[in-house]
């Protein structure tokens, strides 16, 4: 574990909670770790699945095994991330896995969107309503697990007890 970034003339969090409040936010974010996980993700969770199914199934097969695995490994992702900050509550990769995470469940609900359209591959388009709800789910989603992690971190920094345990 690392030891708390503190700045000098700053009280410390044990003596502030004010202070240990912006600690906990500002140690908590995306960064370029963030996007190599969802960009990983989803590279892995498009080429193998195409590459595999291409000669098996009709391509709307292949989109829906392509939705499925990304779904599964945004999930993996978010579990992993929960996994790690049990371990260590101070690692930066729990950030990076939980948004990448909800990146990946994002996508994943963007191409079951494509994948339930009738007609060929080709003619379908993401319609804007739906698409702009699952942005917004996602915007939701991320800043309510990542304000949680924040609060568990400000908690901890503090010393008073967590609230779930």
């Amino acid at each position: 574990m690392r030891p708390p970034i503190e700045h000098p003339g700053s009280p410390s969090p044990q003596t502030c909670p004010a202070a240990a409040r912006r600690q906990a936010l500002r140690s908590v974010g995306p960064r370029l770790q963030t996007v190599l996980y969802a960009v990983g993700g989803i590279l892995a969770s498009f080429v193998l699945p195409a590459v595999l199914l291409c000669g098996v199934l009709r391509q709307s097969g292949i989109v829906w095994a392509i939705t499925a695995t990304m779904l599964a490994t945004g999930l993996v992702y978010l579990a992993a991330g929960r996994r790690i900050e049990r371990a260590e509550p101070d690692s930066r990769r729990v950030d990076d896995l939980l948004l990448g995470g909800i990146l990946l469940v994002a996508a994943s609900l963007l191409m079951a969107l494509l994948a339930v359209q009738p007609g060929p591959m080709r003619l379908r388009t993401l319609p804007f309503g739906p698409s702009l709800a699952v942005a917004g789910l996602a915007v939701a989603a991320g800043v309510a697990i990542m304000w949680a992690r924040a609060r568990r971190l400000w908690q901890r920094l503090a010393g008073t007890p967590s609230a779930g345990k």
